[in-house]
């Protein structure tokens, strides 16, 4: 991304920051302290541990549940979903006002076990997230791309309308930005892929 552009949008992501800051203990939502003592996969998050007790508290306050099916304690790629995207302030600010924030491990049994088999969820897998409302049903498709912060913004948008209400301006910058970055990125991926190919092709003649 050009040096200009990203500034620029940094700013206005940095300035709906501070504005959503003004009123973040009024927001609508389950809030509870920062969870000091979450592992690394869950990033800073307050998630919920009971399936049905998220349904109960999705029907009380009128909000869908956002389900992270995580391996805990987890690979490279799950602790990476944890500190970046979400430990991201504006998504984790997202997830606690918009939605019922549940975390399901894939690697335990019992309750966990339950919950992963009702949708289909392999175990001991990376990162995923399902947006569903205060009945468990789908509210929009799953999103396993735990390398792209741009699909988990994406996902979480496409929640907030579905369960009729509006993106905050803080997520749809936030969409813009990290869409951009994932465009920027591709080009280097392909290129890096490329010419890794090439050289093993070349060792191998």
């Amino acid at each position: 991304m050009n040096p200009d552009l990203s500034f620029f949008m940094n700013s206005r992501i940095c300035l709906y920051l501070c504005l959503s800051a003004l009123t973040f203990t009024q927001a609508i939502g389950q809030k509870a302290a920062f969870p000091k003592n979450n592992p690394a996969e869950l990033g800073k998050v307050s998630w919920l541990r009971n399936y049905d007790e998220a349904l109960a508290v999705a029907v009380q306050k009128n909000l869908p549940v956002l389900i992270l099916f995580q391996e805990v304690p987890g690979c490279s790629n799950c602790t990476r979903f944890g500190h970046q995207v979400l430990s991201h302030p504006l998504i984790v600010e997202a997830i606690e006002t918009c939605f019922v924030p549940l975390c399901i491990y894939n690697n335990k049994t019992g309750h966990d076990a339950d919950v992963l088999k009702k949708y289909h969820e392999p175990a001991w897998n990376n990162p995923v997230v399902r947006i569903v409302d205060n009945k468990g049903a789908e509210l929009v498709p799953r999103q396993p791309n735990f390398a792209s912060m741009a699909a988990t913004v994406t996902t979480i948008n496409q929640g907030i309308l579905k369960a009729g209400r509006e993106v905050p301006g803080y997520m749809a910058l936030l969409q813009t930005e990290t869409e951009s970055a994932d465009q920027a990125m591709y080009p280097r991926l392909t290129l890096a892929c490329t010419v890794s190919g090439l050289a093993k092709k070349k060792s191998e003649a």
